[in-house]
C-alpha cells in the first residue's frame, strides 16, 4: 500500500509551464523538439476588457465578443507554453545570440544559413541549435525580405495597345505552321521620374 498516494503533490519550478510571448522563439523551440507543456492547449490567446474596447465592443458580451476578434483575425495576447527541458534554456541563449550575430553582421542571411549547416555537418553545433539557429535567420530574413519593396524606388505601369503578334509552332503530328496571339504592350516608368524623362518616351 502506498501510504504517499493521498498526499498532496508539491510542483517545483521544473514542473510549471515555461510561458513565452515572443512568437518567432516559439516556432524556433517547436521546431527544436521542445515539447509543449499541453498539446492540446500549447498556447493561449487572451483579451482584456480594454483590448476589446479598443477594438469597438463597448457594451458587448466579451465572450462573443472574444470569438468575433478571432472570426476577424484581430489577435489578442498570445502565450506558448512549452515543456523545462534541460536543453531549454541553453536553445533561448542560441537564439538570442543568433539573432543578436544578424543585426551586427552586414552579409547577406543566405550566408549564414549555409554557415549554420556547415557547423552542423561538421558536428560543432547539435541538431537541436542547429533548428534553432536556422529558424532564427529565416524568420528574421522573411520579414526583411518581404518588407524589402519599401526600399525600391515604386514604380508605374501604363498599359498600351493590344497588338496581334505571330508565332512558328509544331503540331502533335509534327506539322509546321504559323498561329497568332493577342500581346499587351505596357511602359514602366519610376514614380520619381521627372516631367522632363516621361516627355522623351511620350507619356506625358
Amino acid at each position: 500500500m502506498d501510504d504517499n498516494k493521498d498526499k498532496p503533490q508539491h510542483l517545483g519550478p521544473a514542473d510549471t509551464p515555461f510561458e513565452l510571448q515572443d512568437g518567432h522563439v516559439a516556432f524556433a523551440l517547436y521546431l527544436a523538439g521542445v515539447p509543449f507543456y499541453n498539446d492540446k492547449a500549447w498556447c493561449r490567446n487572451v483579451y482584456t476588457r480594454e483590448m476589446l474596447l479598443k477594438h469597438g465592443f463597448k457594451g458587448a458580451d466579451m465572450r462573443e465578443a472574444a470569438k468575433h476578434c478571432v472570426l476577424t483575425n484581430k489577435r489578442g495576447m498570445v502565450r506558448f507554453y512549452f515543456q523545462r527541458i534541460p536543453i531549454l534554456q541553453k536553445l533561448l541563449k542560441v537564439f538570442s545570440k543568433q539573432e543578436d550575430d544578424l543585426d551586427r553582421k552586414e552579409g547577406k542571411a543566405v550566408d549564414e544559413y549555409k554557415s549554420i549547416l556547415a557547423l552542423y555537418k561538421d558536428g560543432k553545433i547539435s541538431e537541436e541549435e542547429v533548428a534553432v539557429r536556422i529558424a532564427c535567420v529565416l524568420l528574421k530574413a522573411r520579414m526583411s525580405f518581404m518588407s524589402g519593396w519599401r526600399e525600391v524606388p515604386p514604380h508605374i505601369r501604363i498599359q498600351g495597345p493590344v497588338r496581334r503578334s505571330q508565332f512558328p509552332f509544331v503540331d502533335e503530328k509534327g506539322q509546321q505552321g504559323v498561329g497568332t496571339k493577342d500581346v499587351t504592350s505596357f511602359k514602366e516608368f519610376s514614380a520619381y521620374a521627372t516631367d522632363e524623362q516621361l516627355r522623351k518616351v511620350g507619356l506625358l
